[in-house]
């Protein structure tokens, strides 16, 4: 025995508990013993501006805890290797930032009250500052030496740290007098002595080369903050609640009073290392606990480990409830008397308590990935502290502190055990085997029965719900691999068979059920699934049923639950007297599981993500259509769902017969019998697909102003009404009013409200949106926009699909010009709205890149502007100058920053001496028009410019025909429309390596790639201009390569492809609109164009051929 004892001292696992409990003791009664120290020799007043500072620093540090050490001791402690480093590095770079940032913004606080004659709380915040950021940092690496299981470096680096901070305090209590600014002074020279060691004690974690790999960094900087964001919104709350008391007391009875409720209930922190020790014992052996054996297994653990965690704190409050006042005079003979101290000090103990267990369950909670039952008890502290500790301090003094203290603690206390026994409840029953009765009706009945009730309990309380449910579905029916018999067309009833079950349906007789439901597109597992779910339900009939009673689950089967009796339903002949036939089973099954399926999904108390909802409602509507294409049903699904509305008024509650009738609008909405005529339509959904977009202004007809986005949206939506496709597009102006293109596209332009973009959705918009079919897709038009942003926040809400068209790039160069406004509307608005978009449309596959960057991962399509071929002058028409000097022409906007003009003119006073060559701008003012000139007239490149105003009365093709080289060395660029009509106009171009267009120029060899710098743009045109013998080729090279890839009925198509992708076509398609009277044009083939998940763009081999 004694040798037993002896070995199991010399185990590492028990040297390393009591490596951590001995760190515990030293941590905790160096701060009881520092703050004991100063409360005896400490005036009241000085007493109390101390606890204003500490308490500062308590809450900084507690708020680094929730945002960056909890994310190490749960997501951390699972990581190892090079994994593990990176995530220490990052995290570390993360603190040192938060630690900056701390005491620059202490240093402007004191700066700013030292201005106003305040030199006393300026020392005091200057202090509280120096002190917080060390010792954040300090905490942070004692914490991960903790994780890591490092005991013993943790001890020596408290060693020094707490060491330090006791020989401060009794230098100060020595020498007399002490202030609290010395006193914060100490805590934060003696952190950031022991940070400094703890640094090279993590020197094996922390690669700071690993931060060089961005991508990766910014993905354990995400981690962090996804699991960090609840404890640190919630730690805001937290804090403002439990140091509530502090604030409450020093406001209304002054910093005497609260130095007199600090020193005596800070006597009660001695049990602070058995509570410390067990914090950092506790949340990483419950999350592994959680990792291996789920909510379940951690309740399990938990409840046996409870009574031993919390006991011997409870026996410490013990001694201090009944001995408060010998416990106070002892510690302070004569200093603090009267105000019921003891009474403070009895009932803040037993609040301890409580509280204890309160935090207990609730790192239980968080060892169970739940962060975000946090902020709860966040907001009630708050909410206890100051809305019932006001009146309770006003009215009983000092000891209506530790009073609601108490009642907040019993609150806190019974809602997050009742929240964690609720998610072990769950995880329990729906891991519990399934025992069901045996029913009357024989072995198929037992089965089918079985099937039903197996299938919706786990698709209710799993997230992997599809995947559970065919897995049960395969399990079951592994006997049954035949059962796709022959197909018996017949109006008489079916004879049944005992061993060849057969299934009436008229369509197709004499093929096979596999091979009917496998021509639609149905893989084998649903295959055999729907094949042996109808096949139950015909077995499974007994010769003669009673007058049954109508009810939806479990749908075609009711089982009395006192006589077993067994009971099916057909529809054929209205009741239960008659066999019902697959039809039947099928409809009345999927129906009322959708209704069941809704229902639940409504209920908040689920604890299954939205995320699964959508999941299991899309794979419910998937195995409907593909039954209803497969010709099952299709005869029924009307009547089923009259049926489904009349059973809506028989339920027991109004929430439920929502629910039921919402599946009732469901199978009405999805009636596939009209569209069952033609057997080649795609059975995805309903309805033809219209398309709206929106953009922020669109120009009506009398209007020559439409910039390169209106004309791109002009193409799309031509293309589209030209090959049948409902189109519209959306816009908002001073007043309302339609009108409609000269392609035949209808406008409707809403007013505006409100005196900020954004603010408020133009009059009348939400309801236009709110009437529009179920089939529409929303495309939306822009970049950095509010009002769109509003737009898309509404279709959120009406859970409608919409597409995201920025027209240019989210590259680095978009943030340079008002990068602080930029950055903080991206964080905020732009990126959650890309996020949440179904699809975004880019005009290049290069243009993903950027946006994988930025954390945005929503599929992307390739879809390029459209330009429309009558605008291309005659063939005969062309003509190039061969004498002269050689015509550059810029046609738009004139803005420095994003279109490179400045760039341009250099290079233009650079060559200008050695080519001859003149340069001509033409287009609208965009606040760079004077830059401009003043630049020209530096450069000496006036000589060789002209500056024209722009000419709405021209089109553009008329005004590129007066020049040799079409010029745009961008910084920024999209698609730019200008750059597709001097392709139109056979123009040479000198243009930009960074759009969208790149791959145009190069497959068609018309123009010089440059890069936005000055050098590279010097060389370009001195390159192109050397080539003035070939321009006629390349010009007719671009427009060829334009007029056969960028047709409007061409890239509407590859734009269909897309939108397709994202709500499938259903119906044939409508005959393509006339294009000239008489005349249709001819469908084109589809270009390729995949998308996929995480932004990546498959490219297309060939461009779409007219």
């Amino acid at each position: 025995m004694v040798r037993r004892t002896l070995s199991a001292l010399k185990s590492r696992k028990t040297v390393s508990v009591a490596l951590s409990l001995a760190d515990q003791a030293l941590v905790s009664l160096v701060n009881f013993s520092s703050f004991f120290l100063l409360a005896r020799e400490m005036e009241g007043v000085v007493l109390g501006q101390f606890v204003i500072g500490y308490t500062a620093l308590l809450m900084g540090t507690a708020f680094q805890q929730s945002l960056l050490t909890s994310a190490f001791q749960v997501r951390g402690a699972r990581k190892e290797g090079r994994d593990l480093r990176r995530f220490t590095t990052v995290l570390m770079a993360l603190q040192i930032a938060v630690s900056v940032m701390v005491l620059v913004l202490s240093g402007v606080a004191s700066g700013v009250t030292w201005l106003f004659g305040g030199t006393a709380i300026a020392a005091l915040i200057v202090s509280t500052g120096v002190g917080t950021a060390p010792w954040m940092t300090q905490d942070l690496i004692r914490k991960i030496l903790h994780t890591r299981r490092r005991p013993g470096a943790a001890l020596v680096n408290d060693l020094v740290c707490y060491g330090l901070q006791l020989a401060g305090i009794v230098w100060l209590v020595l020498r007399g007098a002490p202030q609290a600014w010395e006193a914060l002074a100490v805590y934060g020279v003696a952190s950031a002595l022991a940070a400094s060691l703890g640094l090279l004690q993590l020197r094996k974690l922390l690669r700071p080369r690993l931060l060089a790999q961005r991508s990766r960094a910014r993905v354990v900087v995400r981690d962090i903050w996804g699991y960090g964001k609840w404890l640190a919104g919630a730690q805001l709350w937290r804090q403002l609640g439990t140091t509530g008391h502090t604030w409450v007391i020093a406001f209304i009875l002054g910093p005497a009073a609260l130095g007199a409720y600090k020193a005596v209930t800070h006597l009660v922190n001695v049990l602070n290392p058995i509570e410390m020790a067990i914090g950092l014992w506790f949340p990483p052996r419950a999350s592994r606990k959680f990792q291996s054996e789920g909510v379940v297994g951690v309740k399990a653990w938990f409840s046996r480990m409870l009574p031993l965690l919390i006991g011997p704190t409870a026996l410490g409050a013990v001694v201090f409830i009944f001995f408060a006042s010998e416990i106070i005079e002892l510690a302070y003979p004569g200093k603090y008397t009267g105000m019921g101290l003891h009474w403070i000090v009895a009932i803040y103990a037993l609040s301890r308590v409580v509280s204890y267990g309160r935090e207990l369950y609730q790192q239980a909670l968080l060892a169970s990935d739940r962060p975000d039952t946090f902020m709860m008890d966040s907001l009630l502290s708050v909410a206890v502290k100051y809305g019932g500790g006001v009146p309770a301090v006003m009215m009983f003094g000092l000891v209506g502190a530790p009073a609601t203290s108490l009642g907040l603690a019993l609150i806190t206390l019974s809602y997050n055990r009742r929240t964690f026994d609720n998610m072990a409840d769950v995880e329990e029953e729906a891991a519990r085997p399934k025992v069901w009765r045996p029913v009357e009706g024989g072995a198929e009945a037992q089965i089918y029965h079985d099937l039903h009730a197996g299938i919706v309990t786990k698709i209710y309380r799993r997230d992997e719900a599809v995947e559970e449910a065919w897995r049960y579905y395969v399990g079951l029916l592994a006997t049954f691999d035949e059962v796709d018999q022959s197909i018996v067309s017949t109006p008489t009833p079916i004879e049944f068979e005992p061993d060849i079950p057969l299934i009436q349906m008229e369509a197709r007789p004499g093929v096979s059920l596999g091979e009917y439901i496998r021509g639609r597109g149905m893989t084998d597992e649903v295959r055999k699934a729907l094949a042996a779910r109808i096949w139950y339900g015909i077995k499974a009939v007994p010769e003669a049923i009673a007058e049954p009673t109508f009810t939806l689950w479990p749908k075609n089967i009711l089982v009395d639950a006192n006589t077993n009796q067994v009971t099916f339903v057909d529809f054929t002949s209205g009741r239960g007297t008659g066999h019902p036939d697959g039809a039947s089973m099928a409809a009345l099954t999927l129906g009322g599981f959708l209704g069941d399926a809704l229902y639940e999904m409504s209920r908040p108390t689920r604890w299954f993500r939205l995320r699964a909802n959508r999941r299991i409602l899309q794979f419910l509507k998937e195995v409907w259509l593909q039954a209803s294409a497969a010709g099952i049903a299709r005869h029924h699904v009307v009547r089923v769902a009259r049926e489904v509305f009349a059973a809506s008024a028989e339920q027991g509650s109004s929430e439920r017969q929502s629910w039921y009738r919402t599946a009732g609008h469901f199978l009405m909405d999805y009636n596939l019998g009209r569209l069952m005529q033609d057997t080649s339509v795609n059975m995805s959904a309903t309805g033809p697909l219209m398309i709206c977009h929106y953009v922020e202004e669109y120009p009506t007809n009398d209007q020559r102003t439409a910039n390169g986005v209106h004309k791109a949206i002009g193409g799309l939506t031509t293309g589209l009404h030209q090959l049948g496709v409902q189109t519209e597009i959306v816009c908002e102006m001073g007043v309302r009013c339609s009108w409609q293109t000269p392609q035949g596209v209808d406008v409707h332009a809403f007013r505006r409200r409100g005196l900020l973009p954004g603010q408020r959705l133009p009059e009348g918009l939400a309801d236009h949106l709110a009437v529009m079919p179920d089939r529409t897709l929303f495309i939306l038009h822009g970049q950095f926009s509010p009002r769109m942003a509003r737009v898309a926040a509404r279709l959120r809400r009406q859970k409608r699909p919409y597409v995201v068209m920025p027209h240019t790039l989210y590259s680095d160069a978009v943030f340079r010009k008002n990068r602080i406004v930029k950055w903080v509307y991206w964080n905020l608005i732009e990126r959650r709205m890309l996020r949440k978009a179904s699809l975004i449309q880019i005009l290049e596959a290069d243009q993903a890149a950027p946006l994988r960057k930025r954390g945005v991962s929503t599929p992307a399509a390739v879809v390029p502007n459209a330009i429309d071929p009558d605008g291309a002058p005659p063939e005969e028409s062309l003509q190039w100058s061969t004498e002269g000097p050689i015509r550059l022409y810029y046609l738009g906007r004139i803005n420095f920053h994003q279109k490179a003009l400045d760039l341009l003119v250099k290079a233009v006073g650079r060559l200008q001496d050695s080519v001859d060559i003149h340069l001509t701008i033409q287009g609208p003012d965009a606040g760079d028009l004077e830059s401009l000139r003043s630049l020209a007239s530096k450069t000496g490149a006036e000589r060789s410019l002209t500056i024209l105003p722009p000419d709405f009365e021209r089109a553009a093709a008329e005004l590129m025909a007066d020049y040799d080289v079409f010029c745009m060395p961008s910084r920024i660029e999209g698609f730019p429309m200008a750059a597709l009509e001097a392709m139109q106009c056979a123009r040479p171009l000198l243009f930009t390596n960074v759009s969208g267009l790149t791959r145009t120029v190069e497959d068609s060899g018309c123009g010089v790639l440059v890069s936005p710098t000055v050098g590279d743009v010097v060389r370009g045109l001195a390159s192109i201009c050397k080539r003035r013998e070939d321009f006629p080729a390349m010009g007719r090279s671009g427009r060829a390569y334009v007029l056969r890839n960028f047709s409007p009925t061409s890239v509407a198509r590859i734009a269909l492809e897309a939108y397709e992708l994202v709500m499938p076509r259903v119906g044939p398609a409508k005959a393509p609109r006339a294009v000239t009277p008489g005349a249709a044009p001819t469908r084109e083939p589809l270009r390729s164009n995949t998308v996929q998940e995480g932004g990546a763009v498959s490219k297309p081999d060939d461009r779409a051929k007219a």
